[in-house]
């Protein structure tokens, strides 16, 4: 048995590993976001205002009325068989989107290189935390993924539709919308417009009471749980959060307007870009929503591998996923500034990100 062999088998026993440790999840005697979902589609139900404060909620209700309708079948079950059936088709969600990546760029799903990122990514905490919590960010990975893959597979009028779900659900990836314009792709945008009369809705009427006292939490590894850790003055950390955030957006749109002509490949790390950013400059991104940047990851791994050898940018792909990646169970060991650790990854993801985009000629 030849050396190539030995080393297939090997990955295939860590990618089993990794899931079964995943698995796992299954196993938690509760999932504490997963009961806002149910409780708030049992509100719907009964024609109740789900917005109403409830013991049975594990934090407010602050999800559009579109993610309660989805959960309605839900009720039909026990609390306990519901919730385990959700974090199964979260997984199956999960693997789906990654099964899509590989249709996209053409990669065998069992591939030595396949198998050794889906370990990494079963392992990561997000993912973990997603499931733990019982949360629908799987879901709304699948759909980002799809909008992709159609994108890909130039069917254009498919990738609206794929892509209003998840802003319906989550208004992410809202930036998305604004780089549609420049590439003037009218037919995703004339899908996406079925979603603007419930976002406004719900930013004008349900956003500004539910999120006036989000903390500092380590768990938020936004830009803005960075300041809020890192700036005491709450009107100087609220300054700063505008005038990063502004020059982060407009540095990534400069870039993107830059080249006036685009491939797929560009196109790919340009959404690439502005899903890492949607992220970091989102009012808050608990742990468990840089689940989304598994997207992110895959397409600039694999624009590496077809544009660079340069092992320094390996580094730090490593060094970002890391950082990304890993959980502190009692943060308050760290340094301050360490604290923020996956901010602190996924925009190293991202300013290795823009080098491509500006080195490479793609």
């Amino acid at each position: 048995m030849n050396a190539i062999v030995l080393k297939n088998y090997f990955l295939r026993i860590v990618f089993i590993i990794t899931l079964l440790l995943l698995i796992k999840v299954l196993f938690l005697p509760f999932y504490p976001d997963f009961k806002v979902h149910y409780f708030g589609a049992s509100h719907i139900i009964r024609g109740e205002n789900p917005y109403i404060n409830d013991a049975n909620y594990f934090t407010p209700q602050a999800y559009p009325p579109f993610d309660m309708v989805i959960f309605i079948p839900f009720t039909l079950l026990s609390l306990e068989a519901a919730s385990k059936l959700w974090v199964i088709l979260s997984i199956v969600l999960v693997v789906w989107s990654i099964y899509l990546c590989c249709r996209i760029y053409r990669r065998p799903f069992y591939s030595q290189i396949n198998l050794f990122i889906y370990s990494l990514i079963f392992i990561s905490f997000p993912l973990k935390f997603t499931l733990g919590m019982g949360q629908i960010n799987a879901l709304i990975l699948f759909f980002v993924v799809l909008g992709f893959y159609f994108l890909n597979m130039k069917k254009n009028s498919v990738v609206g539709i794929s892509l209003a779900f998840p802003i319906m659900l989550k208004f992410f990836p809202l930036l998305l919308v604004p780089y549609f314009v420049i590439l003037r792709k009218w037919k995703i945008l004339s899908a996406l417009f079925f979603s603007m009369n419930e976002i406004a809705y719900y930013f004008r009427y349900i956003l500004p009471d539910l999120f006036s006292s989000w903390k500092g939490d380590y768990y938020n590894q936004a830009l803005s749980g960075f300041l809020m850790r890192s700036v005491s003055d709450p009107i100087l950390r609220n300054t700063f959060r505008i005038i990063i955030s502004l020059i982060l957006l407009i540095v990534n749109f400069i870039i993107i307007v830059s080249k006036k002509t685009k491939n797929i490949k560009r196109i790919n790390l340009e959404i690439a870009s502005l899903l890492i950013l949607s992220v970091l400059i989102n009012s808050f991104s608990w742990q468990h929503h840089f689940i989304f940047l598994i997207l992110p990851f895959i397409i600039i791994f694999y624009a590496l591998q077809n544009q660079s050898k340069s092992v320094f940018l390996y580094i730090f792909l490593a060094i970002s996923y890391i950082l990304i990646s890993i959980n502190f169970k009692n943060p308050n060991i760290l340094p301050l500034l360490f604290q923020s650790h996956v901010f602190f990854g996924g925009l190293i993801l991202w300013i290795i990100n823009l080098y491509m985009l500006l080195k490479y000629k793609i």
